[in-house]
């Protein structure tokens, strides 16, 4: 029994550890674009496994000079070069370690004109302040979104309320009548915390938070907004994380 047990012990002890390969999971910023001024770039990347690995882009145009890991696995930050004469595209990423390797693309965007698009706002305006949870729910289906942590309860003060981005586009008429030509509303980005309804702990930099809608809701409100004369204020405070 005992020549049995070392047996099974040994074995044990030489068989081989696999290790896993690397994944990703996000990646921040989640795009570049071409022609800005600003081309050398720091990704943030997140997943499992990142540890010990080099990386490379498949388009030689974009170089990569350096990547920087943590004590933690689960983050790696690659540094790239981005040449002002770049085309639009979507460029291949990857990273790559003793136990396999993974690959992303990175879209590196045209860059829209902003000519005639900021304008500013002074003392001939009239601001409304609007907190979008409490505005009005246009889209009841994004009231509970899977992964974020709230869902809409009325019934207590400081939970979710439902009010969305559809829900202002809908108001904008009345917001017009009312002689608005600026609106300011609370925080859009993702909160995915308690109590957070009013938007300052903000947990992705780069994502409306779902229950308001998405990116692609935002420009149209901005659209809708700027079709009617009515400037949008975006509010962000950079200290007011998680």
């Amino acid at each position: 029994m005992r020549i049995l047990l070392a047996l099974i012990l040994t074995c044990f002890y030489v068989l081989p550890s696999f290790g896993q390969a690397p994944s990703i999971d996000k990646v921040e910023p989640p795009n570049w674009w071409v022609g800005m001024e600003w081309n050398e770039l720091q990704l943030m990347i997140y997943g499992e496994n990142l540890a010990g690995l080099t990386a490379e882009f498949e388009d030689p145009a974009l170089r990569v000079t350096g990547i920087h890991t943590l004590e933690s696995s689960s983050y790696a930050f690659v540094d790239f070069s981005v040449p002002a004469d770049l085309e639009p595209g979507s460029y291949t990423l990857t990273l790559r370690g003793a136990d396999g390797a993974v690959s992303m693309e990175y879209p590196v965007l045209q860059r829209e004109s902003g000519e005639g698009r900021h304008q500013g706002f002074g003392p001939e305006d009239v601001v409304y302040l609007l907190t979008p949870d409490r505005f009005a729910d246009g889209d009841p289906s994004n009231n509970n979104v899977p992964g974020l942590t709230e869902t809409v309860d009325r019934s207590r003060h400081g939970a979710r309320h439902g009010g969305d981005l559809q829900g202002i586009i809908d108001h904008l008429d009345y917001l017009q009548d009312l002689g608005v030509t600026a609106l300011w509303l609370n925080p859009v980005l993702e909160n995915n915390g308690r109590n957070s309804y009013h938007g300052y702990a903000a947990t992705d930099l780069y994502q409306i938070d779902a229950r308001f809608g998405s990116n692609e809701d935002y420009r149209r409100f901005v659209e809708e907004a700027h079709a009617r004369d009515i400037k949008v204020i975006f509010d962000h405070v950079n200290n007011h994380i998680g």
